[in-house]
C-alpha cells in the first residue's frame, strides 16, 4: 500500500468511525445548543414569574388591568415553553 492510499485509508476511517458519535455531529451540537437555549429561555421565564409577576399579584400593588398589560403573556409561554421541554427531554 502506497503512502498515499494508506492516508487516504487512514482519513476515511477517522471519518467514518467518529462519524458515529453523537458529540461530532454537527447536528446533534446544533439540537443541544437548542436545548441549552431553551433551559435558559424557561428558567429566566420563571425568575420572571415567581419574582416579579406572582408577588405583585398577591400584594395587589397594580391593578388588573397593569398586571395584565405588564404579565399577560408570561404563564402561556412558561407552560408552553416548558411543556416542550419535557416532551424533547423524554422523547
Amino acid at each position: 500500500m502506497t503512502a498515499r492510499r494508506c492516508f487516504s485509508f487512514h482519513l476515511f476511517f477517522f471519518f467514518f468511525f467518529f462519524s458515529f458519535f453523537p458529540e461530532t455531529d454537527a447536528r446533534f451540537r446544533l439540537t443541544e445548543d437548542l436545548l441549552d437555549a431553551e433551559r435558559e429561555f424557561l428558567v429566566s421565564l420563571r425568575t420572571i414569574y415567581d419574582i416579579y409577576a406572582r408577588p405583585l399579584r398577591k400584594l395587589c400593588s397594580i391593578s388588573d388591568e397593569e398586571q395584565k398589560q405588564l404579565f399577560g403573556g408570561v404563564e402561556p409561554v412558561l407552560s408552553v415553553s416548558n411543556m416542550l421541554l419535557t416532551k424533547v427531554l423524554y422523547l
